[in-house]
C-alpha cells in the first residue's frame, strides 16, 4: 500500500502520522508525495507506524512505476 492510500484512509494528516513514526510533518508530505526517497530508518519507521500495511516492498513499487 502507498503511503499516501494509507494516511488517507487512516483519515490522519501528515502531522500526526509523522508523530506517530518520529519524522516530521515535512518528512512525510515529501515522502508521501514521491518529492524525496525514504532512508531505511524512515521505511521501518513508517512499516511500524502503519502496522506493516506500507511494507519495504511498496516503496519499491512505486520505483517501479
Amino acid at each position: 500500500m502507498r503511503l499516501s492510500e494509507f494516511i488517507e484512509q487512516a483519515g490522519l494528516t501528515d502531522a500526526v502520522f509523522g508523530e506517530q513514526c518520529g519524522l516530521s510533518q515535512s518528512q512525510v508530505s515529501r515522502l508521501r508525495n514521491g518529492k524525496s526517497k525514504p532512508s531505511f530508518e524512515a521505511i521501518e519507521a513508517v512499516r511500524g507506524a502503519s502496522g506493516g500495511k506500507v511494507s519495504p516492498n511498496d516503496w519499491f513499487a512505486e520505483a517501479a512505476e
